[in-house]
């Protein structure tokens, strides 16, 4: 990636530019800078993090898809468990 520097004269206009910027990137561009920037902060474990939120964004579509009460029960308590 490419770096610019560019001067603006407000930060409103600073921050719409920015907003313009990354709403023109791809998803895989904008996941690619997100993957740069954890490796920058945590070498060691950002693979391992992606491959965890997989894991359970998969298991929650598995749930769903299967349709058993006992799985439709698990989603209720997985999204009523409290943040942090």
């Amino acid at each position: 990636m490419d770096k610019v520097i560019r001067i603006f004269r407000s930060f409103p206009e600073s921050e719409r530019a920015n907003k313009h910027y990354y709403l023109s990137l791809s998803p895989e561009q904008r996941m690619e800078i997100l993957s740069e920037l954890i490796q920058q902060g945590q070498p060691d474990e950002a693979k391992q993090g992606f491959e965890r939120v997989y894991r359970i964004v998969k298991l929650n579509q598995n749930k769903r898809a299967v349709q058993r009460p006992q799985d439709l029960a698990d989603l209720n308590q997985i999204t009523e468990l409290p943040a942090g």
